[in-house]
């Protein structure tokens, strides 16, 4: 593009030099005519060749100030330049006394500017908007009246808003743009930060419901490992404590959909946590409300894949003989190569999974409320494969091998149906359990062929 525009300058530039030569090296011509009309060419020319400038100019300062310049602001100066040309024309070329001019214009420009007060005021609001920058063409805003969008052009008299939802654009007059509160969204730069409110009881005590939505923002977007994501208390009412969700929109468009995962995951982490939000206190309900379950392991292990296969008495007797286990964040839980026969279920809080290569940990998963790690140690006797490092204040539920083997050894059919359960839990989380199972081709393996060799290794771990 800047080759383009610097051919454009190419002819008015070549014209302007000879055009200047003639005039210098002839100063008297036979002709006053002649004269008169190289002149002519010459201002012409200035005007011509200083209007093309004004492209390539913009095109620089965007390319290595990257700074768009406005439309409004090139139609200015080129609209100065042409009046400076005919200024020039009309004083020096035709020696027109201009001064006349400018009186009759003057009074005349009164009269066109009370004719014209409001677009004259819609014009000028742009000059200034343009000037100030508080938005540029491309930006996401949002003006007091409600109106939210992405700026798609800045004209002499309007400012033209796209909305997200709808293709039906909103025209605003510069007048009424400048007079507005504006929020921008892009600026000082893409990142800015939302929250999301809810209530919780006052029998949920401060620090544990805030540990608990903090993991809980936090297992949305790794992005949020380097922005100051967190919860924190708004307030006390007659009905509960008011609790803030603080995170980050890394950019305009992701807001809807932040929101949805923000919210679902904070949903998801306090019914793992068996706390319910309060319910607006002037709402009538008629059905019975929910009761708190704080912890209830056996409904808990009940939705895990795993344990399907286990009958509510056998549930009852694992949850009885399981330990619960707090952790502090940055904590490891089990590091690699641990031979310790334990299954542990995420109550609350966010664990991270890692495996050393060429001596650095390498992230392989993240887990959080309600996923469980330690199925492989504790039904086949392997190794832990990964050190499993606590992110966040992380509440677990334990289940020792000496709990789960009487379970097996009453009911050994259930061996059956355990394996081709750990099969299927495999392989939907291939991704990373497979990457680390050096003897498991991870792209040929099935269902079957996982369960046929897990059914041996759990006869062996349990004799």
């Amino acid at each position: 593009m800047f080759a383009s525009e610097l051919k454009k300058l190419l002819l008015p530039f070549f014209i302007l030099i000879i055009v200047g030569v003639v005039l210098l090296t002839n100063r008297s011509f036979e002709s006053e005519i002649m004269h008169l009309a190289l002149e002519l060419l010459l201002w012409l020319n200035i005007g011509w060749f200083l209007a093309k400038s004004v492209n390539l100019w913009a095109i620089v300062v965007n390319n290595y100030f990257q700074i768009v310049t406005p439309k409004l602001l090139k139609d200015i100066t080129i609209f100065m330049i042409f009046v400076f040309t005919v200024v020039g024309i009309l004083a020096i070329v035709l020696k027109f006394p201009i001064g006349g001019i400018f009186i009759t214009s003057g009074i005349a420009s009164i009269f066109v500017g009370l004719l014209l007060k409001n677009v004259l005021t819609d014009i000028f609001s742009g000059i200034i908007l343009n000037i100030e920058l508080p938005y540029k063409i491309g930006d996401f805003i949002e003006i007091e009246n409600g109106i939210k969008g992405k700026v798609v052009d800045i004209n002499w008299r309007t400012t033209t808003i796209k909305p997200i939802s709808t293709n039906i654009y909103n025209i605003i007059p510069n007048k009424v743009m400048i007079a507005m509160v504006i929020k921008n969204y892009n600026r000082p730069n893409e990142y800015y930060r939302q929250y999301v409110e809810l209530k919780l009881a006052f029998s949920v005590e401060p620090s544990h419901a805030i540990s608990i939505l903090t993991a809980a923002v936090q297992a949305v977007e790794e992005k949020f490992k380097n922005t100051k994501t967190d919860a924190v208390i708004m307030g006390i009412d007659d009905g509960g404590i008011r609790y803030r969700i603080r995170y980050w929109i890394p950019e305009f468009l992701l807001q809807h959909h932040m929101r949805t995962r923000v919210v679902t995951s904070v949903m998801k982490h306090l019914y793992q946590a068996g706390i319910t939000p309060l319910y607006n206190p002037q709402d009538l309900f008629v059905a019975t409300m929910p009761i708190k379950e704080e912890h209830n392991l056996q409904h808990i292990l009940s939705r895990i894949l795993l344990f399907e296969v286990f009958t509510d008495e056998e549930l009852a007797k694992l949850t009885k003989h399981s330990n619960t286990i707090i952790k502090k964040a940055d904590e490891v839980i089990v590091s690699e190569n641990d031979t310790k026969r334990s299954l542990y279920v995420i109550l609350e809080g966010l664990v991270k999974l890692e495996k050393e290569e060429n001596n650095q940990q390498e992230l392989l998963k993240t887990l959080e409320a309600g996923d469980i790690f330690g199925e492989f140690s504790l039904l086949t006797n392997e190794k832990y494969f990964v050190t499993i490092t606590t992110i966040t204040k992380t509440v677990l539920c334990e289940i020792e091998e000496i709990d789960i083997r009487d379970i097996l050894q009453n009911r050994p059919e259930i061996i059956t149906d355990l394996s081709k359960t750990l099969a299927k839990h495999t392989l939907l989380n291939k991704d990373c359990y497979l990457k680390v199972a050096n003897d498991v081709d991870a792209k040929d393996i099935s269902n079957e062929t996982l369960a046929e060799r897990f059914l041996k290794d759990i006869q062996k771990a349990f004799g």
